[in-house]
């Protein structure tokens, strides 16, 4: 809770501690407070008080919604009959604990305020005890709304971690928040609302069924992780350390255990390899500072990123229908939606930010000089519809790249550009680079445009897939083949290179007559599927006829959407729980944003 909100709450208590030694005891149950001339009308008053006032109350995030609804019933309360009925607060905290599988927190709304002031009952008399069954009677109703928000559209905004991001946020009009506010079917209303996406349903399960092991598991709390970085043959209490862990996971026997001693032995390091792989770690066996946080990440660590993780689902909706493309970039991978079936390739997709990143941002922000600027090449969070299939694609260098990481090899020697395939232009007039004094170029003020040719060296490789996005980021084939053998596949500049291209193209022309996915393998040079087309190919000796040498668009008849999403955990159809390594660093920056929510006024659309 809010250190302000508690101060105030404690006050309030406080206050209805000091008077109840001089009150007489109050009617317990709302007929006998009918007998004893109770004021039911005081109530409501007191009800309009709390909506209407404009401060004190601010953590009622609700208050103009909420103002809308009790202003239709006349300020009629909802629970205040509710109240001193048996199993009513049982019923509470049965929906408190459904939060704790939605990756939510009980203590994040209010649950201890709430009891306490419940446990009050209707003790006392006169203003105090109808401001107090006000003040309830508000914050369960406020409270309630925004578990249900948070629950289904996210408890802080989309992409509130992370700058690089552009997501389209849920459509709220759908969503009947005030439902739960039902005397009795409130629990019935809170857990029929659902979200339907299968990766949250499996991560709210698996939550579900760990449960017991979350609260049994005191791992991670106050131990202290060695730093020491070890490797096959290394010794020392650090290896002790290390295999007494890899018991704890049972990644290990004990009698391994025993047999290591304090030597870090191959068999421990297959262990720690296999460990390292689950973890979206590369399999080196050596343990680092990476490795070391991981296997002593103990449950609330877990929890932790299980909870970031079903919060980034909350934020949007894959379609009902397929296809689709869902692109996860710490997996390093791309999942492909059919309909009656799900295919994956590996990706690579950008790097991520530099560790001085903070620092060079606030030098340059004092300098303005284009060199003091940090390169941001981390790929973006996003969500659009793959258009176009480019053959043969060119690739229009960015001033960024070519101010960074060419302008040196061009100033030693100007035929670095046609030895690689690139020409110069100032608009749509090609200059000869060797008449450039590119001496005069300044990093960061580069008047041309840097063009690499079609073919087999382009950056881009023979094919790209283009989406609309601000950050003029898509999808494509590379030369560079070598580099989806690696675990850690952060190699690029921000777009994401495709393991299979062609394949990946099949997937976006399955439902496209003209031009089909045939088409495309004989315009770039392979022979088609088809029996009768494949006959003609073979039978044709000049096939280089039917080849497309230039550059070509084929433009999509059915956009397929596509969603580049961030997913460090993950519970796979088997029910295994997978992870990735957090390679942006996201995941503790969303969880702070969560557990230290803003509380700002929300006011939801009329329901």
């Amino acid at each position: 809770m809010h250190k302000g909100l508690k101060i105030l709450l404690l006050a309030m208590l406080l206050g209805f501690a000091v008077a109840l030694p001089f009150c007489r005891k109050a009617p317990s149950t709302f007929p006998e407070l009918k007998a004893e001339q109770f004021n039911f009308d005081e109530v409501k008053e007191h009800i309009k008080s709390v909506l209407e006032q404009t401060q004190g109350e601010d953590f009622l995030l609700y208050k103009d919604t909420l103002l809308r609804f009790y202003t239709k019933r006349e300020f009629e309360p909802v629970w205040l009959n509710s109240f001193s009925e048996p199993g009513f607060k049982q019923k509470i905290a049965a929906l408190y604990d459904t939060l704790f599988t939605e990756g939510l927190l009980p203590e994040w709304y209010h649950r201890d305020t709430i009891f306490d002031i419940m446990d009050l009952g209707r003790t006392g008399t006169g203003e105090q005890l109808y401001h107090r069954l006000a003040f309830v009677e508000v914050l369960l109703s406020s409270t309630l709304v925004e578990m249900q928000h948070d629950k289904l559209l996210g408890r802080v905004k989309p992409c509130a971690e992370y700058d690089k991001c552009d997501l389209v946020r849920k459509d709220t009009q759908k969503v009947d928040f005030l439902r739960v506010l039902h005397p009795t079917n409130f629990l019935k209303e809170f857990t029929a609302q659902n979200i339907s996406d299968s990766n949250y349903v499996r991560l709210k399960q698996y939550l579900s069924n760990w449960l017991p092991g979350y609260k049994t598991d005191t791992v991670g709390g106050d131990i202290r992780i060695p730093t020491r970085k070890l490797k096959q043959g290394d010794t020392g209490l650090e290896v002790r350390q290390l295999t007494a862990r890899l018991l704890a996971l049972d990644l290990m026997p004990d009698s391994m255990v025993r047999l290591a001693g304090s030597t870090y032995t191959k068999a421990a390091a297959r262990a720690v390899q296999w460990f390292q792989d689950q973890s979206g770690l590369v399999p080196d066996g050596v343990v680092g500072a990476d490795t070391w946080k991981l296997l002593f990440a103990g449950a609330k660590y877990k929890y932790r990123q299980i909870a970031v993780n079903m919060e980034r689902l909350r934020w949007s909706v894959l379609p009902d229908t397929a296809p689709y493309v869902r692109v996860n970039i710490p997996e390093f991978r791309a999942w492909l939606y059919y309909g009656d079936s799900v295919g994956s390739m590996k990706v690579c997709d950008g790097k991520p930010r530099p560790a001085d990143y903070e620092a060079k941002l606030a030098q340059y922000a004092k300098t303005g000089k284009f060199l003091d600027k940090p390169l941001d090449p981390q790929t973006p969070m996003i969500e659009s519809a793959i258009t176009t299939i480019v053959l043969n694609p060119t690739w229009s260098v960015p001033a960024n790249i070519v101010s960074r990481e060419m302008l040196s090899s061009i100033r030693r020697d100007p035929g670095y550009l046609p030895r690689n395939g690139y020409r110069v232009y100032r608009g749509n007039t090609e200059l000869n680079p060797y008449r450039i004094n590119w001496y005069q170029v300044q990093p960061g003020k580069i008047p041309y445009r840097i063009v690499q040719d079609p073919g087999d060296d382009n950056s881009l490789g023979l094919i790209k897939f283009v989406f609309p996005n601000k950050y003029s980021v898509y999808m494509h084939d590379t030369p560079q083949k070598s580099k989806f053998k690696q675990n850690n596949r952060a190699v690029s500049h921000g777009c994401v290179r495709l393991e299979d291209p062609m394949r990946f193209a099949a997937f976006l022309l399955q439902f496209q007559k003209k031009p089909n996915y045939d088409d495309l393998r004989i315009w770039m040079g392979y022979a088609p599927l088809d029996s009768m087309r494949r006959l003609r190919w073979d039978t044709t000796a000049n096939k280089e006829q039917f080849r497309k040498k230039e550059t070509y668009n084929i433009y999509l008849q059915k956009r397929v959407p596509v969603f580049m999403v961030y997913q460090t955990a993950r519970v796979d159809a088997a029910g295994n729980f997978r992870t990735s390594f957090d390679i942006y660093g996201l995941d503790e920056k969303l969880w702070r944003l969560m557990d230290q929510k803003q509380l700002t006024h929300r006011n939801l659309p009329p329901v």
